[in-house]
């Protein structure tokens, strides 16, 4: 799905798609959360 519907969708379901972190560090992208790679709704 294209980061710029993702961004316009809810937080939870942007969760379940993957835009999210668990510890210890898994789903960090390059050591950032994956959510600072959506652009601005």
């Amino acid at each position: 799905m294209a980061p710029e519907v993702v961004a316009t969708l809810p937080g939870r379901l942007q969760e379940l798609l993957g835009y999210n972190i668990f510890p210890p560090f898994v789903g960090y992208v390059d050591g950032r959360h994956p959510k600072r790679f959506l652009p601005a709704p």
